[in-house]
């Protein structure tokens, strides 16, 4: 028996040691791949359009947080464009698991502090009005709804297009122009999809675009839980996918199935209606992501990681 231990704690070591080596390799892998996770992490998939299949201890909690609701925030939410309805009331509480509290404060505490935000955030309120001189056209066109539907329930489809994403906007712009596109989306649907364009973009590249808009996603995962529906990632490149393949073990189950690896254009097309009208063309397929450090990849190379699961 101290033998068969013996050997068990060795195997164990050499395991941890391969997956420490692993994480030193792929460390920037993983902080790209943190942002797509934080895109979707703490949203939900909104049961709100189905109030009808409530539990009973769902329409308790429901009632319950209505009941902590003071009028002057009904009056506040409604004046910034969230009323508080059941449907949007369950969103918040869908995205606490349909409990009556997050993990640092109530869920009614969240709903008054995401009112309080509105009612202070002009893209929130009138998302259709004209972008602030401020915001530079670089921010706009990385980051904007299209024109496009996803396949199976019709969301509106915003675009992250990774190559035009600059590098050194100011984090109110980026914060301005992503609530706008989601405000613009969810007044046509209840809940949004993201294609996040990785095609023509190193590595580096990609991993500065995730950087530069990761401030505004804190935004969105506390003030428009239950919103997204989907995020696919397009042409990100096989070392991208290989490590989400090792980091997706230690998700839950509703986190991993919102994202999707799409390997190219036409198999876009599969979720996303009538692409080219927000994607561009199936010629940009060859602009795949490059090696580390921008370099550009051998043919071979281009072959591997263009080819990937969808």
């Amino acid at each position: 028996h101290a033998a068969l231990a013996r050997r068990y704690a060795q195997r164990v070591a050499r395991g941890v040691s391969a997956v420490r080596r692993r994480a030193a390799r792929g460390s920037s892998y993983v902080r790209t791949l943190s942002v797509f996770k934080g895109l979707a992490t703490r949203y939900g998939t909104s049961t709100a359009s189905s109030l009808r299949g409530l539990t009973a201890e769902q329409r308790a909690a429901l009632e319950s947080v209505q009941r902590r609701l003071s009028p002057s925030i009904r009056r506040l939410a409604a004046k910034s464009g969230l009323p508080l309805t059941d449907a949007n009331v369950a969103r918040f509480l869908q995205a606490a698991d349909w409990r009556l509290s997050f993990s640092d404060r109530s869920v009614a505490a969240a709903i008054e502090a995401t009112a309080k935000w509105r009612a202070q955030t002009p893209a929130a309120r009138s998302p259709s009005a004209a972008a602030p001189h401020r915001v530079i056209d670089a921010v706009r066109r990385s980051f904007e709804l299209t024109p496009c539907a996803t396949v199976s329930s019709g969301d509106r489809v915003i675009a992250f297009r990774c190559r035009d994403a600059p590098r050194k906007a100011p984090a109110r712009d980026w914060c301005d122009q992503i609530v706008r596109a989601v405000e613009l989306a969810v007044r046509e649907t209840t809940t949004v999809a993201v294609v996040v364009d990785c095609r023509g973009c190193s590595l580096k590249g990609l991993l500065d675009a995730a950087n530069s808009a990761a401030p505004a996603f804190p935004a969105l995962r506390t003030h428009y839980p239950g919103r997204l529906s989907s995020v696919y990632v397009l042409g990100s490149g096989g070392p991208v996918q290989g490590t989400w393949w090792f980091m997706r073990k230690f998700l839950d189950p509703r986190t991993k199935g919102k994202i999707h690896f799409v390997s190219d254009f036409r198999k876009l097309a599969a979720y996303v209606r009538d692409p080219r009208r927000g994607f561009g063309r199936e010629d940009d397929d060859k602009l795949v992501v490059g090696l580390p450090g921008g370099s550009s990849s051998s043919s071979r190379d281009r072959g591997l990681l263009v080819a990937g699961a969808t």
